[in-house]
């Protein structure tokens, strides 16, 4: 009995390392090594980052980023993008949290970090948008892969992708 009782754990483990493998790894390179990235935003505007962190709680899970009714990119684990935005009071959902954003006020010059995390609620796992300190941000913005928050299959241009 304990010889199938280790191989079921024994399997159990494998299943979950190859469905980590099938995740995938970001694309892009790490923040750190994309100035631009990390530069300010252009005179008259603020930045907004968005990102996920490497948690393999629904990492297959895929969402939509929602900016005031707007998508703007899609955010895979280990992932960060930024859209640059006119001065203004912005809504931040995910696709699989509607009920569950942030709301914010973004400056001329400012940066604002919006992170999606899995949160629990009554219907079980999801994952929301919530409004992270910058120095928190900072730290957490450390390793992930810049991308331009668009699908493969997009033909956007992210450079030129502003948040009306």
């Amino acid at each position: 009995m304990k010889t199938l009782r280790r191989h079921a754990i024994e399997c159990a483990a494998a299943a979950a390392v190859l469905a980590t493998a099938a995740c995938g790894t970001p694309d892009g390179p790490a923040i750190e090594s994309a100035p631009a990235a990390l530069a300010p935003p252009p005179a008259g505007l603020g930045r907004i980052y968005f990102y996920r962190t490497a948690n393999p709680l629904l990492a297959m899970v895929t969402p939509e980023v929602v900016v005031n009714g707007a998508q703007v990119g899609v955010l895979h684990p280990g992932e960060v993008f930024y859209r640059d935005a006119e001065p203004g009071r912005y809504e931040v959902l995910v696709d699989t949290a509607a009920e569950d954003g942030v709301d914010f006020r973004l400056k001329a010059g400012t940066r604002r970090f919006v992170r999606v995390a899995p949160s629990w609620d009554f219907l079980g796992w999801n994952l929301s948008a919530g409004l992270i300190p910058r120095a928190r941000a900072e730290d957490d913005l450390r390793g992930l892969a810049v991308t331009d928050g668009f699908p493969a299959d997009s033909d956007t241009d992210s450079h030129s992708a502003r948040v009306e």
